[in-house]
């Protein structure tokens, strides 16, 4: 019998990440979007911090002082959020991954923002 859904499991599942690496499908079967994906959770770890995907898709990275995460909405927009520590830094729409990927790559690195690559990424 399965446990009952209540607000607060429901918030522990959603919770729930799963660090790289992890098992994904072969490359014959990934589509762009999981190459994408994988592309950016192998550039976090490259830059020495912990990323992962979360049970509903969202993807996220951290390293000692700044962290990221890029959230995904209904529509083709991706809501990219940055911090320092615990403190927001900036949250913005994005319809790009490519970009938020980018924009949170170079935010873990250098802590730098660059939004100008926005538009211009696929």
């Amino acid at each position: 019998m399965k446990d009952k859904i209540t607000k607060e499991n429901a918030y522990a599942y959603w919770e729930q990440r799963h660090y790289w690496p992890f098992d994904v499908l072969g490359e014959d079967k990934q589509t762009e979007k999981d190459r994408l994906e994988i592309a950016f959770l192998e550039a976090a770890v490259s830059e020495g911090g912990n990323a992962y995907i979360d049970s509903v898709g969202n993807l996220g990275a951290e390293n000692s002082s700044r962290s990221v995460m890029i959230i995904r909405h209904h529509s083709k927009k991706w809501e990219l959020r940055m911090y320092a520590g615990d403190d927001p830094v900036i949250s913005s729409s994005i319809e790009s991954f490519k970009a938020a990927s980018e924009i949170a790559i170079r935010w873990l690195k250098r802590g730098e923002i660059d939004l100008s690559i926005v538009n211009t990424a696929i």
